[in-house]
């Protein structure tokens, strides 16, 4: 007998195992994308709060970056020196489902970029998202050195 096709049997014995990879793969894709967006966001923090303090070095204008508790928004202005009347100048929005944890407001100054007293009671301050799963990232930033350091998840 000449055979030349796959039977019932062998076709569904080959989507079993095709359906069991792909319930143990699922699982650490998602995983692995919610790391990405986490990722993605503390970056884009990160990139807004250098470009914050790029700018006031070369304008003399106090630039800054500000978020409410619970928020997916930073909020970025800028305000004549030394008088500075706030207004805000953009919205930028994190991924979906991320959020920002604690309320932070950051001030850089002209002409070195010096960073706002008020916003760091013991030298540093700590910004830190999270996503419906509790995941976190955060951002630390110093004062003296206005160095941004990346905090790993918790």
């Amino acid at each position: 007998m000449n055979k030349k096709a796959f039977t019932l049997i062998e076709i569904m014995i080959t989507f079993v195992i095709l359906g069991i990879m792909s319930s143990l793969v699922a699982p650490s894709f998602f995983a692995y994308q919610r790391q990405k967006d986490l990722d993605l966001s503390i970056q884009l923090i990160e990139t807004t709060l250098e470009k914050s303090f790029s700018s006031s070095r070369s304008v003399p204008r106090i630039f800054g970056v500000s978020a409410l508790q619970k928020a997916s928004e930073l909020e970025i202005f800028e305000c004549e020196y030394p008088t500075c009347l706030q207004k805000k100048t953009s919205t930028l929005s994190l991924l979906p489902n991320i959020m920002i944890t604690e309320t932070f407001a950051i001030r850089f100054f002209p002409p070195h970029g010096d960073i706002d007293t008020l916003a760091f009671p013991d030298n540093t301050l700590d910004i830190r998202i999270q996503n419906h799963k509790r995941e976190s990232r955060g951002l630390r930033i110093h004062k003296a050195s206005g160095l941004i350091e990346r905090l790993w998840s918790q």
